[in-house]
């Protein structure tokens, strides 16, 4: 019995993916560092600071860039880029919390980004968000990100329910390998980053969470 849904933020309350990668070229380019698309698009779903190891490692090997304070610029960066977004959430998004609150459903965020983005971006989409999700955990609240299991295992303790009980939407590979690691039951959604092979360990493949609310795929 299905007793709780737990949400990633981007690229599942709201399309914020491709400012997130935006703000990874601006500050490749602050750096005079030549990339791909193909590069920078595989970050999605990871941490930033996983993302910038794998820029030292690939793109800068022999001279690395502190990657505390190169976090600390890129999350500035993009911050500054959110000001000037317009922010809605995403299809089946508002429904869903609709659903849990008429269903004594627990509603549970959950999200590899930093506390700061998720108070800059949920801000936007909703006056007092904190007050519709019962569970909110953040990159802030755990050492090891997505894929590892950590975040979820978090969530789960916190929702005092069993993570069978539980089903997470997610639009990464990493994010839906950190929801299966941990026993959640993850509905995968379909996006331009990942085909449907790289979304394979997840329980359903849909297309957005406003189909997987209309068919009630858990019943």
């Amino acid at each position: 019995m299905i007793q709780a849904f737990i949400l990633d933020m981007d690229g599942i309350i709201v399309d914020t993916e491709v400012i997130q990668l935006e703000a990874f070229r601006l500050f490749l380019k602050e750096h005079d560092v030549k990339f791909s698309n193909n590069f920078i698009e595989s970050f999605v779903g990871y941490s930033i600071h996983d993302n910038m190891l794998q820029i030292n490692k690939h793109l800068l090997a022999g001279k690395e860039l502190d990657v505390e304070n190169s976090v600390k610029r890129r999350n500035d960066i993009y911050v500054n880029l959110l000001s000037n977004e317009d922010l809605t959430p995403l299809p089946g998004i508002l429904e869903l919390i609709s659903h849990c609150q008429g269903n004594n459903l627990k509603l549970a965020l959950t999200t590899s980004s930093e506390w700061r983005q998720v108070e800059t971006i949920m801000s936007r989409i909703a006056n007092n968000y904190k007050t519709l999700f019962d569970v909110i955990v953040t990159g802030d609240d755990v050492i090891n990100k997505k894929p590892a299991p950590d975040i979820y295992v978090n969530t789960v303790e916190k929702l005092n329910l069993p993570a069978q009980s539980c089903i997470a939407f997610e639009d990464s590979r990493a994010g839906v390998e950190s929801a299966v690691a941990a026993g959640v039951t993850c509905f995968a959604v379909r996006n331009r980053y990942f085909d449907d092979i790289q979304l394979k360990k997840a329980d359903r493949l849909i297309n957005s969470v406003k189909e997987a609310l209309e068919n009630r795929f858990w019943v």
